[in-house]
């Protein structure tokens, strides 16, 4: 089934002049659906800056010209970050890369949801030692003798110390007899009292995860100019999420993909009451040309009418309470 594009839309599309994203120290060219985005029509809009290899063949000549006296990581510091943030953190390109001269503008995603998550490890004192010391620290001096006595005859503590001296001593078999004893010896005073030895396991922090962003839009072209567009930005991601040959290694070595900064706007400038996005790699790119449940095209051309494009960004580095007192 194929159906018509809008041609009402036709004579504006086409007198419209390329769209420009302007900061205080560069000019990005924008790949922009639909037009008019940071308009009173379209206020809020996502903007996608792309950060290439900078060894990159493909994109030769694309680099960003930044005013003078201004440097490439400043630049990027003002148009991610918006603070006066470190070296270290995230505004910045990883090195080797380079900003490159164009944008992707498109509108809010239908769903902005950001995970954040730490990674805690059970951990429990060790042995009878580790139960008595816990007391002892917690000011119950009683309670840590009794918690040394208690551990010793739940768990057969001393009978498995025993077996592993016996093992250490090269009387093999003597040893695992006492481990097995030390095991039923801990059992059957459990069943006997009722009772078991409290390990007192705790949370113990390993690191913060890193926070990924999934972004899903769905496009409904009214011309051949904004399906066109559609068309390119699609595949601009694909392009930057993989990677490139080595110019010099050829197929035995590949350049790194593109990193993405990625910005909510409103208007001239971004959205302060949506958190910031540290430099992201793009991890996952889904294009679904049957969005609206069967593959139609527009009469007379190879264009769907319909294209539901999902991304899966991931930051590159952690955050720390810093960052959040920052906007992330």
């Amino acid at each position: 089934m194929a159906t018509g594009f809008q041609t009402r839309h036709q004579k504006t599309l086409a007198e419209n002049r390329p769209t420009t994203i302007q900061t205080s120290s560069a000019t990005y060219e924008t790949m922009e659906y639909p037009k008019g985005l940071g308009t009173e029509r379209y206020p809020h809009f996502t903007l996608f800056y792309i950060n290439a290899n900078s060894r990159s063949k493909l994109d030769t000549g694309k680099e960003v010209v930044f005013a003078d006296g201004v440097t490439q990581e400043s630049v990027i510091t003002e148009n991610t970050a918006g603070l006066a943030l470190s070296k270290s953190t995230v505004g910045k390109i990883t090195s080797p890369s380079k900003r490159l001269n164009y944008a992707i503008c498109l509108p809010m995603p239908t769903r902005i949801q950001g995970n954040y998550s730490a990674k805690y490890t059970e951990t429990a004192p060790a042995g009878m030692l580790g139960a008595g010391l816990s007391a002892l620290f917690e000011g119950h001096p009683l309670e840590a003798l009794g918690a040394v006595v208690q551990s010793a005859l739940s768990s057969g503590e001393m009978t498995k110390m025993l077996g592993s001296l016996a093992k250490d001593a090269g009387y093999d078999q003597l040893g695992r007899g006492l481990q097995e004893r030390a095991k039923s010896q801990g059992e059957m005073f459990a069943k006997g009292v009722g009772a078991v030895m409290n390990k007192r396991q705790e949370q113990l922090f390993e690191s913060i995860n890193f926070r990924d962003h999934t972004m899903q839009w769905l496009f409904l072209p009214r011309s051949k100019e904004e399906s066109d567009v559609i068309f390119n930005i699609c595949k601009t991601f694909k392009s930057h999420m993989h990677p490139e040959l080595d110019p010099l290694m050829g197929s035995s070595s590949l350049l790194m993909p593109s990193e993405f900064d990625v910005e909510f706007r409103y208007g001239d400038s971004q959205n302060q009451k949506i958190h910031k996005i540290a430099t992201s790699v793009l991890e996952g790119v889904a294009i679904d040309y049957t969005a609206i449940g069967e593959f139609i095209t527009f009469d007379g051309y190879d264009d769907p009418v319909a294209i539901q494009l999902s991304l899966r960004f991931k930051e590159m580095e952690p955050l720390h309470r810093g960052m959040i007192e920052g906007g992330f």
